[in-house]
């Protein structure tokens, strides 16, 4: 059995046929079960999670109707069923998958590839993990106080992934390529310092000193008029080193990763046209 929640909620057979979990208290009991999957959970947390403050006099009673009711909707004799354990409640997800954990999964795989420096194999991991997202995590839930701490870990896991991507991408040379995504996510998530400065970056790489020069100062701006804050260290410092033109901004791209077998041999310059030149014109 599959679970999905990293968008709407979805169940899905073996065979891949979805599942039909009705009515909507039994959809956030679900939900609520897939929050802590594999953990258990009290009775009087779900009735907590489920009605809030204002639970009906036989909230008891009436979450055992429900578990009922939902057990019959998974099927008992599948390999996720919810457990029993006392007066805790666990959805035994051993035998079933997780679109969450796989995400998880093929971030951790690429966060490893990252630190090795291999950005090719951490790109294809990243784009795997990613590919999972139909939308925001339990986007059914969205306003729902159970799901809230989840969203927002998920959500924070799937920027980091967007974001060592970016890296990753920026160490290989593709920068020009990534502006037109960046000059997006900065739409969407205006306050996201980390975002700012890999667009900047980007931008500069290519060639494009003023337009980096100039979303500085539209991060710069947005962060003091809407928050009343200055930029973070992080993004000051990355314009200082524009406007001292740092070489190592350039210097730190795809060179140390190339092949083995495409490494420009000692005795040749690599830079085409400055052959002619050597340690006497530094200058």
């Amino acid at each position: 059995m599959r679970f999905g929640v990293l968008g709407r909620l979805e169940v899905c057979d073996d065979a891949g046929h979805a599942v039909r979990v009705g009515g909507s208290v039994r959809r956030e009991l679900l939900a609520v079960l897939l929050c802590h999957a594999g953990d258990s959970v009290t009775a009087t947390a779900l009735i907590e999670d489920i009605w809030g403050d204002a639970p009906p006099r036989t909230a008891a009673k009436t979450l055992q109707s429900h578990l009922v009711r939902l057990r019959d909707d998974l099927g008992r004799g599948a390999g996720a069923v919810i457990l029993t354990e006392g007066t805790r409640y666990r959805l035994d997800v051993s035998a079933a998958t997780l679109d969450a954990a796989d995400f998880e999964a093929d971030l951790n795989a690429g966060l490893s590839a990252y630190r090795r420096g291999d950005d090719r194999r951490a790109i294809e991991f990243l784009d795997s993990g990613l590919a999972w997202w139909r939308a925001e995590a339990y986007l059914d839930f969205a306003d729902a106080p159970f799901a809230l701490n989840e969203r927002m870990r998920l959500a924070d896991l799937r920027a980091m992934a967007l974001e060592t991507r970016t890296d990753a991408a920026l160490r290989l040379g593709e920068a020009a390529s990534l502006i037109s995504e960046l000059e997006g996510r900065v739409r969407r998530e205006p306050y996201r310092e980390r975002s700012w400065e890999q667009l900047i970056l980007a931008l500069y790489r290519s060639g494009r000193q003023a337009d980096a020069l100039a979303a500085y100062r539209m991060a710069r701006d947005r962060l003091a008029s809407h928050l009343g804050v200055d930029p973070g260290p992080g993004l000051r410092a990355l314009e200082t080193r524009i406007l001292n033109q740092d070489p190592a901004l350039l210097a730190e791209t795809a060179g140390p990763h190339l092949p083995a077998g495409d490494l420009v041999p000692g005795d040749q310059c690599p830079y085409r046209g400055l052959a002619g030149y050597n340690s006497d014109d530094a200058a």
